[in-house]
């Protein structure tokens, strides 16, 4: 981690006057036209304060922000689309978007209300086998697993969240309430994955071997790294794995709305 290591990314230069007024913003698309990344010199860097890291500072990626000083910048578009709001991440591991697939894509340097356009192609890497077709597949596939893996970290936080109110109501509850609550909260865990009195998620039950919230989550999250990190089509298995868990995702989270609902009217009767 120590070494000079080079930029890992498409590399981007520019330059500004003197005196600009506003944020600096930078926008990738796609060959349709379709925005790819947005950055702005506005955006929220990363804490850099070694204390609150939990792994060595070396380690950690440090993202060059878009610089509104006058001269010459450098800014590095590390060649994934945006991340979804809903995967999460952290600080010291924030989630990424999917990989961008070679091809023609147009960098949009905006200042001072002035947008200047220049073109960028992103090449395969040449000992890869690999047509375009395949690279399309892997990409169609790799957004399906990204949309599905949104929605089961949504479906996981709302859980969550559920969880601490049920915990906090049946405290001050008593007699048929309390043990209404309690079957509910009950219910959620087996569906989410969550073990009690630990703050972690747990493996299904033998009696609910379809699958937890938590499993199906995990699962998508490999499998996607599978996909999305491979350089070429994916492969038979990949696709018939994605379709599987697409279900087992699609079960659960069923389960999952009609407790959720249950759950919301018996805290309200509260």
């Amino acid at each position: 981690p120590m070494a000079p290591n080079p930029p890992n990314g498409a590399i981007i230069d520019y330059i500004l006057p003197a005196q600009v007024h506003g944020p600096v913003q930078l926008e990738i698309l796609d060959a349709s036209g379709t925005t790819v990344r947005r950055y702005s010199s506005t955006d929220k860097t990363p804490s850099t304060d070694p204390s609150k890291r939990k792994i060595a500072p070396e380690w950690i990626e440090r993202p060059v922000p878009l610089r509104t000083s006058p001269g010459q910048h450098r800014f590095v578009w590390d060649l994934h689309y945006q991340p979804p709001a809903g995967l999460g991440g952290s600080e010291e591991r924030p989630a990424k978007g999917v990989w961008a697939s070679p091809g023609q894509y147009t960098i949009v340097l905006t200042v001072d209300g002035r947008s200047f356009r220049q073109p960028l192609m992103l090449n395969p890497d040449p000992r890869v086998k690999a047509v375009a077709a395949d690279y399309a597949r892997e990409f169609a596939l790799a957004r399906e697993i990204e949309k599905a893996r949104v929605n089961a970290h949504k479906a996981m936080h709302e859980a969550e969240s559920l969880h601490a109110k049920l915990e906090k109501s049946e405290t001050g509850a008593s007699g048929e309430r309390r043990a209404i609550l309690a079957k509910l909260d009950r219910e959620l865990m087996q569906i989410a994955g969550i073990v009690a009195d630990e703050p972690r998620w747990a493996s299904p039950e033998p009696e609910h071997a379809w699958g937890t919230l938590n499993d199906v989550s995990g699962d998508l999250d490999r499998l996607s790294s599978a996909v999305d990190g491979a350089d070429g089509a994916p492969s038979p298995d990949a696709e018939s794995g994605y379709r599987q868990r697409e279900k087992t995702l699609a079960a659960a989270l069923g389960r999952w709305a009609a407790l959720k609902q249950e759950i919301e009217a018996a805290l309200r009767a509260g």
